[in-house]
């Protein structure tokens, strides 16, 4: 299990500028992604997100993120 904190930092590194709209202490038992859809530069995902809130309780939701994304050109070989 990962804090919330670990898991923007984790998104961070793979070139997603997302972040879980969640307390950075929470633990996060479980993510999923349910729907992603990519455009240039920007990514959208729908996530079901199981963690465990300020109460000690297991709660399981759907999050929509919305974010930018690293676009990593591709050199074209001439032929």
């Amino acid at each position: 299990m990962v804090t919330v904190k670990e898991v923007n930092k984790a998104f961070e590194e793979k070139g997603l500028y997302i972040k879980l709209p969640l307390d950075e202490n929470l633990i996060v038992k479980r993510m999923e992604i349910l729907e992603k859809i990519d455009q240039p530069g920007k990514i959208r995902v729908l996530l079901k997100v199981d963690y465990i809130n300020e109460e000690g309780r297991s709660v399981s939701d759907l999050i929509y993120c919305e974010g930018g994304r690293k676009v990593e050109r591709k050199v074209v070989q001439p032929k």
